[in-house]
């Protein structure tokens, strides 16, 4: 029997264990947080009566002697350094998945970074989108295309912070990251407060560019929609979002138009968890490589929030 750890039983640690909820191998699955909500027991319950090859317990407390075939961190970013650092020191752990933001600094990424080549653990973080059929269908017919490839993703209140790494994933997984890039800042000089505690976001446009790729990033509220646009060469398509951010439809020049749906967290975590058991590789983002455009996102944010809160930023408050 597989062992799997979620480690944060929040929102999103709730749509993980949905989703490994459904499993048809055996899983043992263990859960980790300082409060279990009346959704993730009512969830464990759920599980346990339908699905037979899923045992779930609740960890009151970490010891040094489990050990896990897959961990998944879904906790805050403040919170999830030293949880990463401590089950990779503490716990026998093969593979690790990560929230994003992941980590909030430069410093903390090299860390783990090193810390988890020397204890050889594998470690990813949750960008879902490059597993998504159509992006990569959309790889294949941009693949052999030469240019610059423009991708741009605008609309309202949809949390440039905490959510541009998924863009910029996405850039990554249809082309190659290059460490020469322009930057260009025109953020709002307005804080916005987070629901969480100690968090924040901005509002604005943010540019990061080459000779190889364009990425434009907006959150206005001159948007009525949030569109995602990708174009290289003649080639083009647009993702036209609905206000509940499910349903989506489709326009390009080369794939057929249409109505998609976005695949859930519930229906990912699952797919993702099967392969790392299997071969201890995923379609998710490895850390050491994600770590190489979001320290580009880092220095832009803390630039900005170092000016608004007139002190030096280095851990970035986002989440």
């Amino acid at each position: 029997m597989k062992k799997i750890l979620i480690i944060g039983a929040g929102n999103i640690g709730l749509r993980h264990l949905e989703s490994l909820g459904k499993s048809n191998i055996l899983l043992k699955i263990f859960i980790y947080d300082l409060f279990i909500s009346k959704q993730i027991k009512k969830k464990i319950s759920d599980i346990k009566k339908i699905n037979t090859k899923v045992n779930i317990e609740i960890l009151t407390n970490f010891s040094s002697n489990l050990n896990f075939d897959v961990c998944i961190i879904s906790t805050n970013a403040q919170e999830r350094y030293h949880l990463t650092l401590y089950s990779i020191i503490n716990l026998n752990i093969k593979n690790i998945i990560l929230e994003k933001i992941a980590f909030q600094s430069n410093q903390q990424y090299e860390k783990i970074i090193k810390i988890s080549k020397k204890n050889k653990v594998n470690i990813f973080v949750n960008c879902p989108r490059r597993s998504y059929k159509l992006f990569k269908d959309i790889k294949n017919k941009v693949k052999d295309k030469k240019g610059i490839l423009r991708l741009s993703y605008f609309g309202n209140n949809w949390g440039l912070c905490s959510n541009s790494v998924h863009f910029f994933d996405l850039l990554m997984f249809l082309t190659k990251f290059k460490k020469k890039n322009n930057l260009v800042d025109n953020l709002n000089n307005k804080i916005i407060y987070s629901k969480r505690k100690n968090y924040y976001e901005l509002t604005g446009k943010i540019e990061i560019y080459n000779n190889k790729y364009h990425l434009i990033l907006e959150d206005s509220d001159i948007f009525d929609e949030n569109i995602l646009k990708l174009e290289l060469g003649k080639f083009f398509f647009i993702i036209k979002y609905d206000r509940k951010n499910k349903v989506n439809s489709l326009i390009s020049n080369s794939i057929r138009s249409k109505k998609i749906n976005i695949p859930l967290q519930s229906n990912l975590t699952l797919q993702q968890v099967k392969k790392l058991i299997k071969n201890n590789k995923c379609e998710l983002t490895k850390l050491k490589d994600y770590f190489n455009y979001q320290s580009l996102l880092i220095k832009i944010f803390n630039k900005k929030f170092s000016t608004l809160l007139k002190k030096k930023i280095t851990n970035c408050p986002i989440t």
